[in-house]
This record gives structure tokens, C-alpha cells and sequence, in this order.
């Protein structure tokens, strides 16, 4: 995931300029240029199976953290 699409940095930028704080916002378009790129791609994901899951808390559960 995209740290833009995680913070709220946009709408931060959104609130300035409404407040008066800022006369344009400089994020403006920003997320929608980055998805539009070639960078931005998708990738299926897939869950993880019972077996798959008990297997990862088992290592979770034995490592000396």
C-alpha cells in the first residue's frame, strides 16, 4: 500500500487550504498521478491457508523475541 493512500497527509494539505492557511494545495492530483504511472501495480493477493496460518504462529509463538 501506497503511503499516500495510508496517511493523512492529503487531507492535511485539504484543511490548510480551506482554513486559509494555504492558498493551493501541492497534493493536489498527487495520488491520482502516482496510480496513473506505470509503478503503481496491483498485485493478487492471496490469504493464507489453516495450515499456512498455524505454521506461522507456531514460528511467532517459538522465536525467543
Amino acid at each position: 500500500m501506497l503511503l499516500l493512500d495510508s496517511c493523512r497527509s492529503v487531507n492535511s494539505f485539504q484543511m490548510a487550504v480551506r482554513e486559509g492557511i494555504l492558498r493551493v494545495n501541492p497534493a493536489s492530483g498527487a495520488l491520482t498521478e502516482i496510480k496513473k504511472s506505470h509503478v503503481w501495480v496491483k498485485t493478487k493477493r492471496k490469504s493464507l491457508t489453516v495450515a499456512e496460518q498455524k505454521a506461522f504462529m507456531n514460528y511467532l509463538f517459538e522465536k525467543p523475541w
